[in-house]
């Protein structure tokens, strides 16, 4: 037996290294290297005073509206945004960009015509990169156009939960730009 015993160990020394996790699973060597690109670069959230700057930076061709909050209101929610548009043709399309945030409530946007009585669903509010946006293009004859972002889809309580809003105006010359 004082002969086989180190053949013993050694054969049971090699089959458990062999059954280890460690070897069914590597050491790490093989694991892909991380860049060092990008290092030291800092991400910082914008001011307020920053962002709206950021939101009202014109893009070529389109005329910005700021969104003003809406005082006479009984939502308490707090936002910022702008209203691009562009007409072309007998068409006026805008985009509507904003920093609420969508999961907090089902943001829609709204618009009137010059007649201020007929309201009308124009979309809601998506997620995006930049902050919660949404687009649509009404024809010029309803311009100018009330734009209203609210904080529900009923259009019963539209008026009670507006939180921004801005009126698209009547262009000068209307055989487009």
């Amino acid at each position: 037996m004082k002969k086989f015993l180190p053949i013993v160990v050694i054969a049971s020394a090699v089959a458990l290294s062999a059954c280890s996790p460690s070897s069914w699973f590597g050491r790490g060597d093989n694991e892909p290297k991380v860049s060092d690109y990008g290092a030291g670069i800092e991400i910082e959230e914008l001011s307020s005073e920053n962002k709206d700057a950021l939101l009202r930076t014109p893009v070529a061709d389109l005329e910005t509206l700021p969104l003003e909050k809406a005082t006479e209101t009984a939502d308490a929610a707090s936002g910022s945004g702008v209203v691009r548009y562009q007409i072309e043709g007998e068409d006026a399309t805008f985009l509507v960009t904003t920093d609420l945030d969508v999961d907090d409530a089902p943001y829609s946007v709204w618009v009137r015509g010059s007649d201020m009585d007929n309201l009308t669903l124009a979309f809601k509010l998506q997620e995006g990169k930049g902050g919660a946006w949404g687009s649509a293009s009404v024809p010029i004859s309803r311009l100018p156009l009330e734009v209203l972002v609210t904080s529900t889809d009923s259009k019963a309580e539209v008026l009670d939960q507006t939180i921004l809003k801005v009126v698209i105006p009547k262009p000068t010359d209307t055989s487009g730009k």
